[in-house]
């Protein structure tokens, strides 16, 4: 069963989820208090909305996996100007043992922000390495 907080940001944030293509898009909103003395938002918490949508869609496709490994490229600085962004990930590849998921974030005139790259793996799979 989903808590009612994960259901609540799906419902916020979840735009489309389209299964033949396995892709889910999602919108955020930028929060002025992550950002730093630059004005440029953390990294992490770009990647946080990178996460928070990648994870989503694993259930939504009906996976019980784990986030291996992420990676990420910044393209363009997130800056209070930008209102939101808009995340657009996807099931890139599968095997038995392994699912790739891609990602890019854009900020809020639609251009590329950031990329990133995520292994998942079975939950079933992490159980036996514990």
């Amino acid at each position: 069963m989903m808590s009612q907080t994960f259901e609540k940001n799906l419902e916020e944030n979840l735009f489309l989820l389209m299964k033949k293509k396995q892709q889910l898009v999602s919108k955020f909103p930028v929060d002025s208090r992550y950002f730093n003395p630059f004005n440029i938002l953390l990294g992490g918490i770009t990647d946080s909305y990178m996460d928070a949508t990648m994870a989503p869609l694993t259930v939504l496709l009906g996976r019980r996996e784990i986030t291996k490994s992420f990676s990420a490229k910044y393209v363009r600085r997130i800056v209070s100007s930008d209102h939101s962004v808009t995340v657009v990930a996807w099931s890139e590849s599968s095997r038995v043992d392994r699912f790739i998921y891609k990602e890019q974030l854009f900020n809020n005139n639609n251009k590329l922000a950031a990329l990133s790259e995520a292994t998942f793996v079975p939950l079933k799979k992490i159980k036996k390495i514990l």
